[in-house]
């Protein structure tokens, strides 16, 4: 792993470091593709920003953190921008799509 300005890239596994703007030097910011302690994290976090994948959003749900999420919309994919739907009309997390982002 390499802590760059606070933030926390993963190098294995992205090859280089994420960049994210001026919030990669922002000690606040983790920015990381996997944890053993996910749940933890989740539990005593501000808010958390992800995909929606099945188990990221239960884990997500169950700890009762702010929620962002932003579906995969690749290809053919259509089950988590389904599912971030159903849960933002529920007020339980915010949705994003994809095509709203920019770099």
């Amino acid at each position: 792993m390499d802590r760059s300005g606070g933030a926390i890239f993963a190098q294995q596994v992205f090859g280089t470091p994420v960049e994210i703007g001026g919030l990669a030097h922002d000690p606040r910011i983790i920015v990381e593709p996997n944890r053993t302690d996910f749940r933890t994290l989740l539990a005593n976090c501000a808010a958390t920003i992800s995909q929606g994948g099945y188990n990221t959003v239960i884990e997500t749900l169950h700890s009762g953190a702010k929620a962002v999420v932003v579906p995969f919309s690749g290809g053919k994919e259509s089950e988590q921008a389904l599912r971030a739907e159903l849960l933002a009309r529920r007020g339980l997390i915010e949705m994003v799509s994809e095509d709203a982002l920019t770099p």
